[in-house]
């Protein structure tokens, strides 16, 4: 029985042999292309996040919160932006509250298809401009849909001003901001 395992290893190493190198680079690059495949899949999922937040937490001693931190500083991009002279960037502002308010709401718990259903299941008593803040995603929309249209910074201001008191109430960005 040995010395049949012997045979057949001395016949496949002999037809193995002239392609080993290439064997061997091949299953490096599968393995580093699943590799990815994982970090990719464990980023999207928010596992890898949630689990950072939970050492951060063991080791810092106090919670940190790395997708409030990322908020932030989406925050700190849309108020850049809306300084700027330039329309487009005033819309991107726009945008980038958008996006943040739509996170905020998926955190919180609030389920829909999209923003307009989860602020629909969203309470008066949690965010107190609930209103203003249903006109300003329309802006959002609106301008999201026509890249014709014409917008004012006031425009863009009155929206931007309804998304930070709800950042605010959803304890995203302090009194300072």
């Amino acid at each position: 029985m040995t010395q049949q395992f012997l045979r057949l290893r001395d016949f496949l190493g002999s037809i193995l042999s002239p392609v080993i190198n290439s064997l061997q680079g091949v299953s490096a690059l599968l393995s580093l292309l699943f590799f990815g495949g994982i970090l990719y899949i464990l980023i999207k999922s928010k596992w890898l996040t949630q689990r950072l937040d939970l050492y951060a937490e063991v080791f810092f001693g106090e919670p940190v919160d790395i997708s409030r931190r990322k908020s932030v500083r989406g925050w700190n991009n849309v108020l850049r932006l809306v300084r700027s002279d330039d329309p487009l960037k005033w819309r991107e502002a726009l945008a980038e509250a958008g996006k943040i308010l739509d996170e905020l709401l998926k955190i919180s718990g609030y389920q829909g298809r999209s923003v307009h259903e989860r602020l629909d299941a969203v309470r008066p008593e949690v965010l107190s401009n609930i209103a203003d803040l249903r006109v300003a995603h329309l802006l959002h929309d609106e301008l999201e849909g026509d890249s014709a249209r014409a917008i004012t910074r006031r425009e863009i201001i009155v929206a931007l001003r309804a998304y930070r008191v709800a950042f605010r109430d959803l304890e995203l960005l302090d009194d300072e901001r």
